[in-house]
């Protein structure tokens, strides 16, 4: 049977702070208000992505260089295929739409391939958001960014050799002729942004909650890159991703307001990141969280079986605890080393100190409402 890493594991043996006393809700009174802080908040690591191994880090690298090379590969023939096909005649809104629908597809395939080796960034701005948010180390970030710019020279440069004297500037971002440095930085800025948003929505911050979205985190990150590309594509290529426009500039010399391609994503990835942290992990977790995460101070009474549940047990499970969902991820992500083994109507859950697995409990399944016994 397979067992599957999901965090890294705990460095000490501390846990929630108690003497005891609680509040009416079963809460130590000493973790009301636990982690609200802003600055707090900023500092906790934001774990949810995969954790990668120092002994593995060479192999996520290469994953990231292979992602990006097919990706802007595949960039450079979604802008250039249509104008070879209609002869370098001007382009219409139906090249657009192709366009954008085979880069949403490309990073949907790409991520999802990809995305339990090293995350599946294939984007210097997604990693540079992470290592905001304290998901991944700065020292592997810099790793996957020169990997990601790499392998966006590669992928442009075996592109020019498929097609020669008609690949054109394949597929480099250049704003068009009415649209100044600051419009490119704004416009970028906003669908990056949105981009950066969906990420950590439904890739980084899903990963670490009981919502299930995980799994199917490409599609919603394949569906932004395309909404991008359909809106500013026309105005200035679409870019989103430093490396899918560095790639094309460098091997087809196209530099013109190449700085702005820059700027955006990484602004985008600081405001974002911190925004994220601060707005969306700075509320209370639930009395169901708690619970589901077997956090010592949850409440025994409060059942998994929401399908069955009275209004007065839904109203009570949705009852604020009184830490912040970032304090709660931190705790529940640095715990213990946690391994989690499908069992069809649930999850065991194997806690391990260093010397083998110790103790082991059964996690409902949020499909079938399963007790948890512990």
């Amino acid at each position: 049977m397979k067992i599957q890493n999901l965090v890294s594991p705990r460095r000490d043996n501390t846990s929630l702070p108690t003497n005891g006393n609680t509040n009416g809700d079963g809460i130590p009174n000493e973790v009301q208000g636990q982690g609200r802080d802003p600055m707090t908040i900023l500092k906790m690591p934001m774990r949810g992505t995969v954790h990668v191994p120092r002994s593995r880090i060479w192999r996520a690298v290469v994953a990231e260089f292979i992602g990006t090379a097919f990706f802007v590969f595949f960039v450079g023939g979604s802008v250039q295929t249509p104008a070879i096909i209609r002869n370098e005649a001007p382009a219409t809104a139906a090249d657009f739409v192709i366009t954008g629908f085979v880069q949403g597809l490309a990073i949907l395939c790409l991520v999802a391939s990809i995305a339990g080796i090293s995350g599946g960034h294939i984007n210097p701005a997604v990693t540079a958001c992470l290592m905001v948010v304290r998901s991944m180390p700065v020292i592997t970030g810099i790793m996957y960014m020169i990997a990601q710019f790499i392998g966006a020279i590669v992928g442009a440069a075996l592109f020019k050799a498929c097609v020669a004297s008609r690949g054109g500037d394949l597929g480099a971002t250049v704003p068009t002729w009415w649209i100044n440095p600051f419009q490119t930085i704004l416009i970028e800025f906003f669908i990056t942004s949105m981009l950066l948003f969906v990420v950590l929505s439904t890739a980084v911050h899903a990963g670490v909650t009981s919502s299930g979205i995980k799994p199917l985190a490409p599609i919603p990150i394949g569906f932004a890159v395309a909404i991008g590309v359909f809106l500013a594509g026309p105005l200035t290529g679409g870019s989103m991703n430093p490396a899918r426009s560095f790639g094309p500039a460098v091997v087809s010399n196209t530099w013109r307001y190449n700085y702005a391609f820059w700027v955006s994503p990484f602004l985008a990835s600081v405001v974002v990141g911190i925004l994220y942290k601060i707005i969306f992990l700075s509320a209370p977790i639930s009395q169901e969280q708690a619970h589901n995460s077997g956090l010592e101070f949850a409440p025994s009474h409060v059942t998994l079986d929401m399908g069955s549940a009275t209004p007065e047990e839904r109203a009570l499970a949705s009852r604020p605890t009184g830490i912040s969902e970032a304090e709660f991820i931190n705790r529940s992500a640095s715990n213990e080393d946690i391994c989690r083994v499908p069992l069809g109507v649930g999850t065991a859950v194997m806690r391990s100190t260093g010397q083998g697995v110790t103790e082991q409990s059964l996690h409902s399944s949020p499909l079938t409402g399963v007790e948890r016994a512990v």
